[in-house]
C-alpha cells in the first residue's frame, strides 16, 4: 500500500555525493558527453550488423540492452548536472566550504590545503582525459585481445624450467592443472554464447577509428603500437582488423585453452622480441605482447592516482561533515547497502501532475501497440481476456499491480535487488530509478528521488496465469490461485 515501509538490500556500484565540485564539472564537460557519444556509436554499429544476421542479433541482445541503459543513465546524469544546475550548486557549496575553512585559524591548520591538493592532483588527470579514454577503448575493445592478455598473464607466471605438468609423481598437481583447464574451458564456452566475431571486430575497428580521428597530440601511444607505420584512414584500419580476425584462432575455445595452459615466460619473451614461432604466430598474441608494457604502465598510473586521492578524500569529507554540521547523504561503494523508505509517488516539478505510486495491468494492456517497445506478449493478453487474476489483485486499486515507486536510495547495480516489507516478505524487485533524479548520484534529492520496483504480485501472476510455473510458486509456499478468484473489471482493449 502507499505509505508502507519498504527496504532494499543489494550491492550497488558507486555514487559521487561526496565528490568535489571540480570532479562534477569535469564529468559534465568531459566524461558524460564522451560516454554518450561512445554508446551511440557502438549501438549504431552493432544494430546495423544485427539487422542483417539473426544469430548475431541474439548474441548481442544483452549487450545492446546494457548499452541502451547506460546511454539513458548518462543522459540523465548530464541533464541533471547541467540543465538541472546541480554543478552550480556543488560549486557554490565548495566555495562556501573554502571560506568556512579560511575563516578560522584552527580549521585552516587542519583542512586548509586539502581542496588545493585535490585540485592539483586532478588537474593533469582531467587535462589528459581524452587520450586516456581512447587508450582504454583500444586496450579493452576486443574480446580476442583480452583473451590474448589473459594468455600472456598466465604465461608470465609459468616457469619454463618446471614445464606445464607440475612435478613428476605429484598426482595432486596434475589433478589441479586438469581442474583449472576444465574451469577455463567452461568459462570460455559460456562466453561464446554472447561472442560474435563480426561484432567484436566492428567494435575494435570503431575504437581504433575514434582514436585515429583525434588530433595528433591527443592520440594515445597504444594507437601507434597497434597501427605501426601503417595508414590511419578508415579503409586501412578496416583491412588491418579484418586480417587479424581472419588469421586469429583465439575465437576457438580449444585454441585458447591450449595456449593459456602451455605458454610460459620464455614464450612471452620471444613474442616481445619478435622471434618467429608457429606456436606464437597469432596476430592478437603478438599485439598483446607489444602492448603489455604500455598496459602495465597505464594500470600503474591509474593506481597511483587512485591511491593519492584515497589519501586526501577522508580529510576533505571530514571538513565537509564539520562544515555541514549534519549527517551527509552516504555514497554507495560497491559493498552491501541497505536502504529504507516508503511507497510513494512524486511530482517531477512543483507544478507537474502527481505520479501515483502504482501502475496496473490494465495500463500495460492499454500501451500495447504491437510495435517495439510497446509489445505485450500474446499469452499475457490472452490471460487478461480470460479474466484470470487469482489472488493477485490488490483490493485498494482493484486489479493486479505491476510496478510501484518508493523513495528508496538505489543506484546502478541494484537491479534485481529484493524489496521487502516490514515483515521481511518480498514485495518486489528493484530495477530502475526515475529519469529526473539520475543526478541524485551527485546530489541526493529526496523530494524527487524514486526507485522503481516490479510488484511481486505481478511476478506471481505471470508465473501462475501465463507461464505455467505453479511448481515454482509452491516451492515458495504460494498456492496457485488463478481461476479460483473472481476477476476484477479490467479493460482489455
Amino acid at each position: 500500500r502507499e505509505g508502507d515501509l519498504v527496504m532494499v538490500a543489494g550491492y550497488p556500484g558507486r555514487t559521487n555525493r561526496l565528490a568535489t565540485a571540480d570532479l562534477a564539472e569535469f564529468m559534465t564537460d568531459s566524461y558524460y558527453p564522451y560516454a554518450i557519444e561512445r554508446y551511440e556509436q557502438r549501438i549504431a554499429v552493432v544494430e546495423a550488423l544485427a539487422a542483417k544476421d539473426e544469430e548475431l542479433a541474439i548474441k548481442v541482445n544483452r549487450r545492446l540492452r546494457g548499452w541502451n541503459n547506460g546511454l539513458t543513465n548518462n543522459r540523465g546524469m548530464l541533464d541533471g548536472l547541467s540543465k538541472g544546475g546541480l554543478v552550480k550548486v556543488k560549486a557554490g557549496d565548495q566555495e562556501q566550504l573554502r571560506a568556512w575553512i579560511a575563516a578560522d585559524p584552527a580549521r585552516a591548520e587542519q583542512y586548509g590545503t586539502v581542496l588545493d591538493e585535490l585540485a592539483a592532483l586532478d588537474s593533469p588527470r582531467f587535462a589528459g582525459a581524452t587520450t586516456r579514454y581512447a587508450e582504454s577503448e583500444i586496450l579493452g575493445g576486443s574480446t580476442l585481445l583480452s583473451r590474448a592478455f589473459s594468455i600472456l598473464r598466465a604465461a608470465e607466471k609459468r616457469d619454463p624450467k618446471k614445464g606445464t605438468k607440475g612435478k613428476k609423481g605429484k598426482k595432486g598437481n596434475k589433478d589441479g592443472a586438469s581442474a583449472k583447464r576444465e574451469a577455463l574451458r567452461g568459462s570460455l564456452k559460456t562466453s561464446q554464447r554472447t561472442f560474435a566475431p563480426t561484432a567484436d571486430a566492428a567494435l575494435f575497428t570503431l575504437a581504433l577509428k575514434r582514436a585515429a580521428a583525434l588530433p595528433a597530440e591527443r592520440q594515445p601511444e597504444v594507437l601507434s603500437i597497434v597501427l605501426g607505420d601503417g595508414a590511419r584512414d578508415d579503409a586501412s584500419i578496416d583491412a588491418l582488423v579484418r586480417g587479424w580476425y581472419k588469421d586469429s584462432r583465439l575465437s576457438e575455445v580449444e585454441a585458447v585453452v591450449e595456449l593459456q595452459t602451455s605458454l610460459d615466460s620464455d614464450d612471452v619473451a620471444k613474442l616481445k622480441s619478435g622471434a618467429k614461432s608457429k606456436k606464437l604466430r597469432d596476430p592478437f598474441l603478438k599485439l598483446a605482447a607489444a602492448l603489455l608494457d604500455t598496459r602495465s604502465a597505464a594500470n600503474e598510473r591509474d593506481e597511483v592516482y587512485r591511491a593519492a586521492r584515497a589519501a586526501l578524500t577522508p580529510v576533505y569529507v571530514e571538513a565537509l561533515r564539520a562544515y555541514k554540521g549534519a549527517t551527509l547523504a552516504p555514497d554507495a561503494n560497491s559493498t552491501l547497502r541497505v536502504t529504507y523508505g516508503t511507497v510513494r509517488g512524486y511530482r517531477p516539478t512543483p507544478e507537474a501532475a502527481l505520479y501515483t505510486p502504482f501502475t496496473k495491468l490494465s495500463e500495460v494492456v492499454d500501451k500495447h501497440t504491437g510495435e517495439a517497445p510497446f509489445v505485450v506478449p500474446e499469452p499475457v493478453l490472452e490471460a487478461v481476456k480470460r479474466g484470470e487474476y487469482g489472488d493477485y489483485v490488490d483490493e485498494a486499486i482493484g486489479e493486479v499491480p505491476v510496478d510501484f515507486l518508493a523513495d528508496l536510495d538505489i543506484t546502478g547495480g541494484n537491479s534485481g535487488s529484493a524489496c521487502i516489507n516490514a515483515a521481511g516478505e518480498i514485495v518486489g524487485l528493484a530495477f530502475d530509478g526515475n529519469y529526473e533524479a539520475m543526478a541524485s548520484d551527485w546530489i541526493f534529492m529526496p523530494e524527487i528521488t524514486r526507485s522503481i520496483q516490479v510488484d511481486f504480485r505481478y511476478v506471481m501472476w505471470l508465473m501462475d496465469a501465463v507461464d505455467g510455473a505453479e511448481h515454482l510458486l509452491r516451492e515458495m509456499s504460494v498456492e496457485p490461485s488463478v481461476g479460483e478468484s473472481p476477476a476484477p473489471a479490467v479493460a482489455a482493449e
